[in-house]
């Protein structure tokens, strides 16, 4: 069932990288079914990672290694 597009995103092991631009806080519709699409790919096991514009490269690049050691250590 596809629940929405994600930014970036690795099938196996089912991490995703949503950045959540000014365009997500000006819309009600689109702010509701970006909570709908959050929630539903948790509830399907995803890691979701959001980041906006205030984040650095550095600290993107630090979550998203957090968030593969999470899945290799679930995998050992």
């Amino acid at each position: 069932m596809l629940i929405g597009r994600a930014d970036l995103g690795w099938r196996e092991p089912k991490i995703v990288l949503e950045y959540a631009g000014e365009h997500h806080r000006t819309s009600r519709e689109q702010f509701g079914a970006d909570i709908w699409r959050h929630d539903e790919m948790i509830a399907q096991g995803w890691i979701v990672i959001r980041v906006t514009s205030m984040d650095t490269q550095a600290t993107i690049e630090r979550r998203l290694e957090q968030a593969w050691a999470s899945r290799a250590q679930a995998v050992s």
